[in-house]
């Protein structure tokens, strides 16, 4: 059998192999005794095996004690900021984010509307293995309830956004098409392009969980959103995850601009307008870090994962932070990833400037980022040290996660993915071929090290 991926991020496994009700119980009254019971939101996105995941975990939730809010399917950021708005003691997700169709997983929120962060998910995984279980008598029972319009708060604290001129987008009406993959996306995002004056073109946005192929928002899967944007005209396309927490965009030709620049024009336009620190994981492109030194704001790296780019965020108290991967974080609406958020802010950037998306690419600095998934069986990092810190003895190392290698305008970096079961490799230089022949050359060392 699969074994389930856990860690910071959250769990994930294979629906029927390793993400069974027997596992996901386990984990679900793990929380409700870890919370001691209090009002828990559910949420999912849309995969076919969250109608029965929903059930087994509201049932779980209630047999600890817990009050169940019931969100239904909804864009995991929309589930964190309903439940630090109405004051809720936690909340669940039930999602496998970008992982492939026959995979599910769990994300577990505190009241602050985050994930868990690595302290609080030790506490968790400690009450998780000891076995023991807060199980209410029958007068213990809470009666589960529903809230009406669950993404209203979410959505109203996007336009709200002191960046954001509202009435300057929906006077340029724009025309965007949008790929939600058949995720949990599909109609908030549409609405809120509405909402923003936008005619919008769809392409899967039925949330019925059937992903056409790989649900990541990656270059290599917006061809059909391609397509779309140059059949109407639009002037850019969004993509985004499952659970729509993360945004790639296509711009007006159809042409990628992949999900590394979404973070980099998101920081453009914030630092803009305010002045401050930024932060960014340490596998994100570059770009970013420029976005934010041009306009004059310090740039920090963190840990990979999402609660650990918050943490820095809380750290040094940042304007805006994220992840290359397509996640934007600006705690004026939510301290996680939202797809929402981006959007609304490269609708604010196009208006502002006047310019096409092409345009805005062209702006920002241009490097080429390598990524590339090793199976796990053939690389073992402990035993790279040696032979990577000899072959790069010049430059800078960082082993906060894995190994970034970095030494001006170009870097590397190989660890273990948290939520599948490969290592990543992550080569970044100013061109094609020097990102490539160094991937090679990283590879090479690997195969030499075995």
């Amino acid at each position: 059998m699969d074994e389930l991926r856990v860690s910071v991020s959250g769990i994930r496994g294979k629906v029927g192999s390793s993400f069974t009700p027997e596992s996901v119980s386990k984990w679900i009254t793990a929380y409700g005794t870890w919370l001691g019971g209090g009002k828990v939101a559910v949420g999912a996105d849309s995969r076919t095996s969250n109608e029965m995941m929903r059930a087994v975990c509201n049932g779980a939730l209630l047999a600890t004690g817990c009050e169940v809010i019931d969100l239904g399917v909804l864009p995991t950021p929309s589930l964190g900021v309903a439940v630090r708005t109405l004051g809720m003691a936690g909340g669940i997700s039930i999602t496998a984010s970008h992982n492939p169709i026959e995979w599910n997983g769990l994300k577990f929120f505190t009241a602050t509307g985050t994930v868990l962060n690595a302290p609080l998910f030790e506490q968790l995984l400690t009450v998780y293995n000891s076995e023991k279980r807060n199980y209410v008598g029958w007068a213990g029972f809470k009666k589960p309830s529903v809230l009406a319009d669950p993404c209203k708060t979410h959505l109203d604290a996007v336009l709200n956004m002191s960046v954001l001129d509202v009435s300057g987008i929906q006077q340029r009406k724009f025309r965007v098409a949008v790929d939600c993959f058949h995720g949990a996306g599909g109609e908030l995002i549409p609405r809120l392009l509405q909402e923003l004056g936008c005619e919008v073109f769809l392409r899967g946005c039925e949330m019925d969980g059937l992903f056409e192929g790989d649900p990541e928002p990656r270059t290599e899967n917006l061809k059909n959103l391609g397509a779309l944007v140059r059949d109407n005209n639009c002037a850019f396309g969004a993509a985004v995850d499952p659970d729509a927490d993360r945004l790639a965009l296509v711009d007006e030709n159809g042409k990628p601009v992949t999900e590394e620049l979404t973070l980099a024009l998101a920081v453009k336009l914030v630092t803009r307008h305010r002045k401050g620190d930024v932060v960014a994981n340490l596998s994100t492109s570059m770009v970013t870090s420029d976005a934010a030194t041009q306009n004059d704001c310090r740039f920090h790296r963190s840990k990979i994962g999402e609660i650990n780019v918050v943490d820095m965020m809380h750290e040094v108290d940042a304007i805006i932070g994220g992840e290359g991967n397509g996640g934007v974080i600006y705690p004026e609406v939510h301290y996680g990833r939202d797809a929402l958020t981006g959007i609304a802010m490269i609708l604010q950037l196009l208006s502002e400037d006047n310019t096409t998306m092409r345009e805005q690419k062209n702006s920002l600095p241009d490097y080429y980022l390598h990524k590339q998934k090793l199976p796990m069986d053939d690389v073992d990092l402990a035993a790279l040290s040696d032979s990577l810190k000899n072959e790069f003895s010049d430059w800078h190392f960082d082993t906060r996660d894995g190994y970034h290698v970095s030494k001006p305008n170009q870097w590397f970096q190989l660890r273990a993915s948290n939520t599948e079961p490969v290592i990543r490799l992550f080569v970044e230089a100013g061109s094609r071929d020097l990102a490539l022949e160094m991937a090679e050359h990283i590879t090479g060392i690997i195969k030499s090290s075995r």
